[in-house]
C-alpha cells in the first residue's frame, strides 16, 4: 500500500495503517516535539533544549563545576533534622527535605501565592477582561430555562432539559408534561392527575403529597404534604391567588 505524505506530498509505503507521514517528515515531527527553542538565562544565546533547559551546555558545565567545587570545600551545609530558618517569614523549622526553604505556614502561603500568579498569566495570555467578557455572552446566549424551578443555566449535554437531578426527579414523578423548545420550555397540565386534583401529585421519592402551580410559564412550588386534603388545599388557594385573581 502506497501513500502520500500529508506534510510534503511524496509517496511512501507506511508500516502501519495510521500513518500518514513519511520518514523525513515524522522525524522532523519528533525532534519538533522534543526540542524547541530556549534562551540560556546566563549568557543569553540562543539553544535547542527540552522544556526544562536553562542554560547552554558551556554555561550548565560551569555551573555543575562551581557546585561541585563549592561540596568539596564546604560539603553539605545542612542536613534532614537540621534547624533552618525561613526564607519568608525569618522563622525556625525542622529540615525535612533537601530542597526546603520555608516553614510548614509559609509554605502553604507560598503555593496559593503562586497559583494565583499563574492564574492571572493565564487569565492576561487568553485575553484578559474583554475574552472573559466575550465567553461569558455566550454562555448567556446558550443558556436554557429549567422547567421546573425556572432557573437559567448551561448544561454540558446537547440538549439539556432540566438543571439538575432533582429537578428531573420532580418531572419524573409529576404528572406535569414538560416541553423544550427554541430554549424557552414551556408546561401543559396532564388532562387526568392520579390524585383527581390538578397540580397535585404522589412523589415516590419523598412519599408525599405535591403541590404545584404554572403561572406565565414558569412553575411554581407550593410544598410537600403528609395529607392529599392539606396538598389539594394549598394548590386551590394559589389558584384563587394568582389564577382568579388575574382573571378579575
Amino acid at each position: 500500500m502506497v501513500r502520500k505524505c500529508k506534510k510534503c506530498g511524496k509517496e511512501f509505503t507506511p508500516n502501519s495503517p495510521s500513518r500518514y507521514l513519511c520518514d523525513e517528515c515524522l522525524e522532523k515531527k519528533n525532534i519538533t516535539n522534543i526540542f524547541r527553542e530556549k534562551t540560556c538565562q546566563i549568557c543569553g544565546r540562543k539553544i535547542d533544549g527540552y522544556i526544562a533547559t536553562k542554560y547552554c551546555p558551556e554555561c550548565s558545565r560551569e555551573k555543575r563545576n562551581e557546585r561541585q567545587k563549592t561540596y568539596r570545600q564546604k560539603g553539605f551545609t545542612r542536613h534532614i533534622g537540621d534547624v533552618d530558618r525561613c526564607a519568608r517569614c525569618g522563622a525556625e523549622y525542622m529540615v525535612q527535605s533537601g530542597a526546603q526553604k520555608y516553614c510548614k505556614l509559609c509554605a502553604k502561603l507560598v503555593e496559593k501565592e503562586n497559583d494565583h500568579r499563574q492564574a492571572v498569566e493565564y487569565y492576561h495570555n487568553r485575553g484578559g477582561k474583554g475574552k472573559s467578557i466575550e465567553n461569558a455572552k455566550k454562555i448567556k446566549e446558550n443558556a436554557t430555562v429549567c422547567p421546573v424551578c425556572g432557573k437559567l443555566f448551561t448544561a454540558l449535554k446537547k440538549n439539556p432539559v432540566y438543571c439538575s437531578r432533582e429537578c428531573a426527579e420532580v418531572a419524573k414523578n409529576s404528572e406535569i408534561k414538560y416541553f423544550k423548545g427554541a430554549g424557552k420550555p414551556r408546561m401543559t397540565p396532564a388532562a387526568t392527575s392520579k390524585t383527581g386534583t390538578s397540580g397535585v401529585s404522589w412523589s415516590k421519592t419523598n412519599r408525599k403529597y405535591v403541590a404545584r402551580i404554572t403561572i406565565d410559564g414558569v412553575r411554581r412550588w407550593l410544598g410537600s404534604f403528609d395529607k392529599l386534603e392539606d396538598a389539594v388545599k394549598v394548590r386551590r388557594e394559589a389558584e384563587e391567588k394568582y389564577l382568579r385573581g388575574e382573571q378579575s
